[in-house]
């Protein structure tokens, strides 16, 4: 085994500037950058979205509806035009 170089490769490892970095960086970009990590994140977020739309149907609602018939004399219905001109 050649042993000449390793001082050599320790002085530059040393004295290269390598960013400061803690587990919980580390963990936090793995949480990131894991793709069933974002697939279980997007169907927690559509499954958010199916609550406000499966209530949506237990809501009140208002219908409101109008008719209007004119009767001529004897048993036959008649529109307001035909009426108009007896």
């Amino acid at each position: 085994m050649n042993l000449r170089g390793l001082p050599a490769l320790i002085l530059l490892f040393a004295s290269a500037p390598l960013p400061a970095v803690d587990l919980m960086d580390i963990y936090r970009e793995a949480r990131i950058n894991d793709t069933r990590t974002a697939a279980a994140r997007a169907h927690y977020k559509a499954m958010q979205e199916r609550v406000p739309q499966a209530r949506a149907g237990q809501t009140p609602g208002l219908e409101l509806n109008a008719n209007r018939r004119r009767a001529t004399h004897g048993s036959e219905w008649a529109s307001p035009r035909q009426h108009q001109r007896h």
